[in-house]
């Protein structure tokens, strides 16, 4: 019951106890006393912070990031994925511009049970959260940039999937989505056609990554691992330090707090 209470407050936009949520929802056909406890102090954890929302912010924001803005030249090696295309016909956009962004990170073999890594997945639209995404990998990876490469490509796909949202719903959605990571090789990898790429086993999640980059649907930037909010949806810090993590998000009301927050010099 209390599990199944913590998946609903989530889906209603507590997205700062998804990774609790889905941890304890993994014993649920075997729970001890002490999931009993950790479960009972979640709960706690929300009725003391009980007075939480999304603020939603609808104003443009201005996206920093390390990024040289200069293009690239893909052509030689992605010829056909110049633009980011849609097979359907599309609304006439109306109403002003939007700006995009994704914070992402990976907990390289969280899981001392199984090793399989967390991926945890921040979506914005202009200053607005809209889509929250923790979840163990599918696969057991053996280095940090093996755990970062996957929860890019998970990255790469929810972009196409809420920009394709985004233009049949007719809005006016403005430049590539811009995604944020504090691993720079994964960045560099997936954004500039003249890095190599040393791990052949996960050639096919960077070229996925790299044709994204190549028809505009992405643009990698590297962000600071000090301005870590995405922890949240990796690890599961004490209380106080979760509430100071989301407090721009869900405890304030002031529109520049999210991205003065997060998004400072890398």
């Amino acid at each position: 019951m209390l599990i199944g209470s913590m998946n609903w407050a989530v889906t209603l936009g507590r997205f700062d106890i998804m990774f609790a949520a889905i941890t304890m929802a993994r014993y649920s056909s075997i729970l001890r006393e002490g999931h009993l406890k950790v479960c009972i102090w979640i709960v706690g954890y929300l009725k003391y912070h009980s007075k939480a929302a999304i603020h939603f912010n609808v104003d443009p924001i201005e996206l920093s990031g390390n990024d040289d803005e200069v293009p690239k030249d893909w052509t030689q090696l992605y010829p056909n994925s110049t633009n980011e295309s849609i097979k359907v016909e599309t609304p006439v956009s109306v109403g002003p511009k939007v700006r995009t962004w994704i914070m992402v990170d990976a907990d390289h073999a969280h899981d001392l049970e199984t090793r399989r890594s967390v991926s945890g997945i921040l979506f914005f639209i202009n200053g607005t959260l809209i889509k929250w995404y923790s979840k163990r990998q599918a696969t057991v990876e053996t280095s940090t940039y093996g755990s970062e490469i996957v929860a890019m490509k998970i990255v790469v796909e929810i972009a196409h999937e809420m920009r394709y949202k985004l233009k049949i719903l007719g809005v006016r959605v403005e430049g590539p989505t811009i995604v944020y990571g504090d691993n720079r090789s994964v960045v560099l990898n997936g954004s500039k056609p003249e890095s190599t790429l040393k791990k052949k086993h996960h050639l096919c999640s960077v070229h996925y990554i790299r044709r994204a980059s190549a028809s505009s649907v992405v643009s990698l930037r590297s962000i600071s691992s000090k301005k870590n909010i995405y922890d949240c949806m990796t690890k599961a810090p004490p209380p106080h330090i979760l509430h100071n993590l989301v407090k721009p998000i869900l405890f304030s009301k002031d529109d520049n707090d999210i991205t003065s927050h997060m998004l400072g010099e890398p």
